[in-house]
C-alpha cells in the first residue's frame, strides 16, 4: 500500500469517528443528565441565584474563563448548577448536578488567576458518575448561598459545626 491510498482510509475513519464516537458520548451523557435534572427539578427548591463558576480540570489547575450567567438551584437532596438559557448548558456540557449529601464545601479567599481576590464557595462531589470540583460566586447572596446549601446536607470542609440548623 502506498501513502496515497493509506491517507484516503484514515480519513475516512477519522470522519467515521468524529460522526459516529462524538454524538453517541453526547446522547449518553444527555440521557444520564435527563434523569439527574427531572430528580433535581422534584425536590423542594431552598434557594435559586445567579452565579459565575469556575471549573477545576482533572489536573488540577483552575480554568480560565468564568461562566456566567449560571443559576444556582439547591433543592431538599440535590443541588444543579446550570446555564441560564435552559438548552444551552446541555449542548454545552456546562451543567453539574450533585446530591448534596454527598458532596463537600468549602471557602475559598480567591483562586489562581482570580487577580481581584473575590471570595469563592468551591463544591466537590460526583456529577454524572465524575468526580467534579467547581467554584462559585454567588451574586449579592454568599451568605445565603453557603446556608443553603448546608440545609441541603452538603458537608462543609472549613466549618464543620458553623452554627446553621441544617434543618430548615
Amino acid at each position: 500500500m502506498t501513502m496515497s491510498t493509506i491517507l484516503p482510509l484514515l480519513l475516512a475513519l477519522y470522519v467515521v469517528g468524529l460522526w459516529v464516537i462524538v454524538p453517541t458520548k453526547a446522547r449518553r451523557r444527555h440521557r444520564k443528565l435527563t434523569i439527574l435534572r427531572t430528580e433535581a427539578n422534584d425536590t423542594t427548591t431552598l434557594i435559586r441565584i445567579p452565579i459565575s463558576v469556575k471549573v477545576r480540570y482533572p489536573r488540577g489547575w483552575w480554568g480560565l474563563r468564568t461562566m456566567s450567567p449560571m443559576e444556582l438551584t439547591v433543592g431538599s437532596r440535590t443541588l444543579a448548577v446550570t446555564t441560564k438559557p435552559k438548552g444551552v448548558g446541555a449542548m454545552l456540557g456546562n451543567e453539574w448536578f450533585f446530591d448534596a449529601k454527598l458532596t463537600n464545601i468549602r471557602h475559598a479567599s480567591h483562586l489562581p488567576l482570580d487577580f481581584l481576590r473575590r471570595e469563592w464557595l468551591v463544591i466537590q462531589g460526583v456529577s454524572v458518575n465524575r468526580p467534579a470540583e467547581i467554584a462559585i460566586r454567588p451574586v449579592g447572596a454568599f451568605d445565603e448561598a453557603w446556608a443553603a446549601l448546608l440545609r441541603a446536607g452538603c458537608q462543609s470542609i472549613d466549618h464543620p459545626l458553623d452554627g446553621i440548623d441544617p434543618a430548615p
